[in-house]
């Protein structure tokens, strides 16, 4: 949920760029700022080279923060265009730490950060100033988190913060810790953290990435009036703040606070990444709330706003169960077969697949039911939904007066599920089937 996007400190940069007013492309004749790129062999008719750009690292770095904020609204066409620049241009000898560092920041917005923790590394191990180390350091682990590695980088924020308790960076790396604990499920840990950095780091209170963290840990230990608390008091326009209170909300039962705050996110930031998931959460709160006509008409709108397709899947397998707790058999059916036949190997297409044996059930059609529900165990028997799968076949059978078959059913959910909830009812019922 979180990644460190703010702005390098302006002596963070200073250091990062300490070659400062040295002209590039003065010195050398291959592209050197490219990454790790051996000078090609001589040969009698070489290609013509790009035109090598007189650019200085202070330049190229303030490049890179007008491409951040272009990369904030999601265009990285700047990005592209620097990291072009940076191929075409020459660096001073002695600055290979400064464009490692560089071309780290270039990648990180780009998207690519197995590239950028790779870069950062790189400048880590070239870097002659122990300052300079720690900085790199401390973004490799950030490029780390973004890839996922969380364990990893879990050990590495531990040992740096190890050596470096009192660099200028040290609140950040906490920060880091405990936002790397909420994702791993060390919540109250995490709560504990940042109870620790806000005593020992005032200035954090006013932070919104502080409250980023501490909202959701709220949340997550059930304190959704604290949650509310916190978004309330920072009064930040950050749609992460409000996603979260929009959580807290809903987790109070109170839907209709809960809507406004999904609606705030999805209109006043329709750049977020939080956007499309705005927009799923407000159509739930009507489902959730009984409101199966209004949640049918609300997830078509997320079907046509959405761009994120695991977004609009589950948008349109919820439209499709809204519409069978309307009733309408017929219109869920149709549905339902649709994104079965959209998504064949997926849990969305179990789920589908699960509800058209419910809609055959409801419509006292028990044989297509055992139909329906023998193909969740033949296509999805991986999946979530199997057991409730198997389990409602031996209700069909009974229902069919087939007692044989339902005790076998139950049987296979017994055996083959020992642990999911249907399992206690299925062998209490294979149990009296055998009698």
């Amino acid at each position: 949920m979180y990644r460190n996007d703010h702005k390098t400190t302006p002596a963070i940069w200073l250091l990062a760029f300490w070659t400062m007013g040295v002209t590039l492309g003065s010195l050398l004749v291959q592209p050197a700022l490219a990454q790790d790129e051996e000078p090609a062999a001589t040969e009698t008719a070489a290609a013509p080279e790009a035109p090598v750009r007189d650019a200085t690292l202070t330049e190229l770095g303030l490049e890179l923060e007008a491409a951040r904020l272009k990369s904030a609204l999601g265009d990285r066409s700047a990005a592209e265009t620097l990291a072009q620049s940076l191929r075409t241009v020459d660096a001073p000898k002695g600055s290979e730490a400064a464009v490692h560092l560089l071309w780290g920041h270039v990648y990180n917005e780009l998207g690519e950060y197995d590239e950028a923790a790779a870069a950062f590394d790189k400048a880590r191990r070239k870097a002659g100033d122990e300052d300079l180390e720690t900085v790199a350091e401390f973004r490799r682990i950030e490029a780390l988190e973004a890839v996922g590695q969380d364990d990893e980088a879990a050990k590495l924020w531990l040992k740096w913060l190890g050596s470096n308790e009192d660099h200028a960076l040290a609140a950040d790396a906490r920060l880091h810790m405990a936002w790397n604990r909420i994702r791993r499920g060390e919540v109250t840990t995490a709560a504990g953290d940042l109870a620790n950095l806000e005593r020992n780091h005032g200035w954090i209170t006013t932070d919104t990435r502080s409250r980023l963290a501490t909202a959701p840990a709220s949340s997550l230990l059930g304190r959704d009036g604290e949650a509310i608390a916190v978004v309330t008091a920072t009064g930040a326009a950050d749609p992460g703040l409000i996603y979260v209170k929009g959580l807290a909300h809903r987790d109070q039962d109170d839907n209709l606070k809960a809507a406004a705050a999904f609606q705030e996110v999805s209109d006043r930031f329709p750049h977020s990444t939080l956007h499309d998931h705005a927009l799923l959460a407000k159509a739930n709160t009507f489902l959730t709330s009984g409101a199966y006509r209004s949640a049918a008409e609300e997830f078509g709108r997320v079907t046509g706003r959405a761009t994120n397709p695991d977004v609009i899947a589950e948008a349109r397998l919820r439209q499709a169960a809204s519409v069978f707790m309307t009733g309408d058999l017929p219109a869920a059916d149709a549905l339902l077969r649709g994104v079965a036949a959209d998504h064949p190997t997926d849990d969305v297409g179990a789920r589908a697949q699960f509800l058209l044996g419910e809609a055959a059930v409801q419509a006292g059609d028990y044989q297509g039911a055992v139909l329906e529900y023998n193909r969740v165990l033949s296509s999805y028997f991986d999946h979530g939904v199997a057991a409730s799968a198997q389990y409602r076949l031996g209700r069909c059978f009974d229902a069919l007066d087939r007692p044989y078959d339902a005790t076998s059913a139950y049987q296979a959910v017994v055996s083959g599920y020992p642990l999911e909830p249907e399992a206690p009812a299925a062998a209490y019922l294979a149990g009296a089937g055998l009698l």
